[in-house]
Order: structure tokens, then sequence, then C-alpha cells
């Protein structure tokens, strides 16, 4: 779930060029960059909505030390002859998935639908073994095995044994 939340006025914080009034998108212990916050960051920045600045902090809270990406934006897109988009409305868009669904030809779904599936690839692959390869070659043949990290030793030596008799 994204975290949206006001500028605390007592904070210091980079005024944005419009002067207009600067919201944040929060990220709490996220698994890394890459994560459904700087996700929707890149869709609507992309869609104009001006990235105010960013910062990754680190406080302890309770005795453990939490992760959070913290990322200040504009409320309203650049502005043009008509702004196109404020970041309320991309926002609610971003999170209804009937919408979504319903208007898969908008940019903004696009950008989701792309942005899912780049999540999707990076946690897959976060979450697969690396796998070592052992090739073994002579003339007229070659050989290779491919061995999960997670491989036992006695898987890994029957791997290597069914390579060797290869």
């Amino acid at each position: 779930m994204i975290e949206f939340r006001p500028v605390n006025p007592e904070r210091p914080l980079a005024v944005g060029q419009s002067g207009r009034e600067i919201t944040e998108v929060v990220a709490v212990d996220p698994p890394g960059i890459v994560c459904e916050e700087s996700i929707f960051v890149n869709a609507v920045t992309t869609l104009g909505i001006p990235l105010v600045d960013f910062a990754e902090i680190h406080e302890e809270i309770e005795g453990r030390i939490v992760r959070k990406l913290v990322w200040r934006l504009e409320l309203l897109a650049v502005e043009t002859a008509v702004p196109r988009y404020t970041l309320a409305e991309l926002r609610a868009k971003w999170t209804d998935a009937k919408w979504l669904t319903e208007h898969p030809a908008h940019e903004l779904a696009l950008i989701k639908a792309a942005s899912d599936n780049l999540l999707r690839f990076a946690e897959r692959a976060r979450l697969q073994p690396w796998l070592w390869r052992f090739a073994k070659s002579s003339p007229g043949r070659k050989a290779a095995v491919f061995i999960p990290s997670t491989a036992g030793e006695e898987e890994r030596a029957k791997w290597l044994a069914e390579l060797a008799a290869a």
C-alpha cells in the first residue's frame, strides 16, 4: 500500500519551482529501491508531476532500524496550457483495479501494467536460486550440468558424477 502524506510544515523541505503544495510518497522497509512506491513515483513523474527531491532515511524505532525511502512531489503537473493531471487523480487511478481494467490503453494503465510486470520479474529473479555451471568437453562431445545453489552436498555430488559419466 502506497502511503501518501502532506509534508510536515515544521520540517525543512525543498520548495517546488512553482511554489505549489508538496506531498510525500513513503516506502517503509522496502525490499529494494525497486518497490511499489518507486514504480508509482516513476509513473507520475513520467506523466508530468514534478519530483522535488528524494531521501533515504534510516531511523531507530523501538530499538529497530527502519529504512524509509521518501519522494517529495508537487501536487499538480508541470504548467502547460491546461494541467493534464493532479497527483490526487493519478493516485486514485493507480490504486483502482476497476479503472485500470476499464482503461487499458490509458498511459497510466500502460505504465502500471509494465511496472507490475517489472516487479514480478524482479521478485522472481530475487527468489530464484542462482546456478553453478559445470562443463566437460572431449573431442566431438560437450556436456554441462547446472546445479542450483541451494543443492546440498549429496545432490551436488550426484549431478557431478553424472557429468563425469557423460
